[in-house]
């Protein structure tokens, strides 16, 4: 909805949860400002191929808190709601101009914080995956030495990210939130 305010016209959005598939069907039946004109897609971002949305200006998304929030199990990565890994895909894939991700502050929990770090890197270097047999805290490694090095040429991403309160933006709630955005470095 961020997006589309900002004048970014959705080419699609995935959900794979019925009921709010339904309620965003729903708005867009009711030709809700924004809404009226997505494409509503009810599937798993697991079975996506997101090489059809290539060159796209904003990939946007939201994976799953739940994996990371404190009010739940806080399995992080091993929890099969980490759709983080689908959101990197995501833009090795289509090679948006620039991405946001939003997710739970939990995320930065010092018994997450180094998954939340490859997840940057990872970002920075989408098309360097993981090799087979690779642990990922050797992937990690492999792509902490690409960054300091400097010398990387392929497709790569400048990263940043912060934690934002919901209250300070005209939300009647306190909700902190990191919101990570990345813009395609070839893009200055």
């Amino acid at each position: 909805l961020v997006a589309a305010r900002a004048g970014f016209h959705s080419l699609a959005v995935v959900d794979s949860d019925r009921q709010s598939c339904e309620t965003l069907r729903s708005n867009k039946r009711s030709s809700v400002a924004h809404v009226r004109d997505w494409d509503i897609l009810e599937t798993d971002v697991r079975s996506l191929d997101f090489s059809n949305y290539a060159g796209i200006d904003l990939l946007s998304g939201g994976p799953p808190c739940q994996p990371f929030s404190q009010g739940g199990k806080r399995d992080g990565r091993s929890d099969t709601r980490d759709m983080l890994p689908h959101f990197i895909r995501a833009v090795r894939e289509c090679q948006p101009r620039t991405f946001l991700i939003e997710n739970v502050k939990g995320l930065l929990h010092r018994t997450f914080i180094d998954y939340f770090n490859y997840v940057i890197f990872q970002l920075r270097f989408p098309q360097v995956s993981r090799n087979k047999g690779e642990k990922w805290t050797e992937h990690r490694a492999r792509l902490e030495r690409l960054y300091t090095s400097g010398k990387f040429t392929g497709l790569k991403y400048n990263v940043i990210w912060q934690v934002l309160n919901s209250a300070n933006f005209g939300v009647a709630q306190r909700r902190q939130r990191v919101f990570v955005v990345g813009v395609r470095a070839d893009l200055g």
